[in-house]
């Protein structure tokens, strides 16, 4: 009983160290390398590039709210994108220009294509380095109509 216990720890093993994530890539550009912190969300950024007052919670005129995270771990090549959804539903898919250096901060703006107000909804914000999640958070815009998908 115990050999077959440690013949199925070493099987199982042995299939975690060959996964097709990994299997054949060169350590580097493994995505699971990334690590972030949590999603901060604000109404801008300064001179530097730093966010204003971090919030939450956004007037129903917003058009624009920056998300920023601190990150460790990148490699060039990683390949980092943030998917927003909006009351659970897939809103867009940004793909974000990373990063100058290993570890930083990273902001982008959340807005919609047509540069109208973004509308009320629960907002969601997951951050993926490759096929791997690395961060999310979330942040509510107030609204009076309903949030409104019909222009991205």
């Amino acid at each position: 009983m115990v050999l077959r216990t440690i013949v199925g720890l070493l099987t199982l093993a042995a299939a975690l160290t060959a996964s097709p994530a990994t299997a054949g890539a060169p350590a580097a550009s493994v995505a699971m390398a990334v690590t972030a912190g949590t999603v901060s969300f604000s109404r801008g950024l300064t001179e530097v590039g730093q966010q204003t007052l971090p919030e939450i919670d956004f007037p129903t005129n917003i058009v624009t709210v920056w998300a920023a995270f601190d990150y460790e771990g990148y490699t060039s090549g990683t390949r980092l994108n943030a998917l927003v959804r909006a009351n659970g539903r897939d809103f867009k898919t940004i793909d974000l220009a990373c990063c100058p250096t290993a570890s930083g901060s990273l902001s982008f703006p959340i807005a919609r294509d047509s540069g109208r107000v973004l509308g009320g909804a629960a907002w969601e914000v997951i951050v993926f380095a490759g096929d791997t999640e690395v961060t999310r958070g979330g942040f509510g815009v107030r609204g009076t109509r309903g949030f409104e998908d019909d222009d991205d």
